[in-house]
């Protein structure tokens, strides 16, 4: 499925700003927490940035630890089989 990407703003229905709790609530809504890791420091839960990585997506979001809103969108681009190739730029 494709996913709108806006740099500096969004990727899919992630909108850098969103809380920890809306983004967690769209992960469980299209079932993609498996193997999901949630990190974050437990002897300074305020302190240091929460992380949700979701292979099963591609992605990682981090989330500043006091306001718990969304920082960082990282993404893991995959390579495509080679049935599935994109030519980007080819003459005709």
């Amino acid at each position: 499925a494709a996913w709108l990407v806006e740099p500096a703003q969004r990727v899919g229905q992630f909108v850098l700003g969103m809380g920890v709790n809306e983004a967690l609530a769209f992960v469980r809504k299209t079932g993609t927490l498996e193997g999901a890791e949630f990190h974050f420091d437990e002897m300074r839960p305020f302190d240091a940035d929460l992380s949700l990585r979701m292979p099963a997506l591609g992605l990682q979001l981090c989330f500043d630890g006091l306001q718990q809103d969304l920082r960082v969108i990282s993404v893991c681009l995959r390579q495509r089989p080679q049935s599935e190739s994109v030519t980007l730029g080819a003459a005709p």
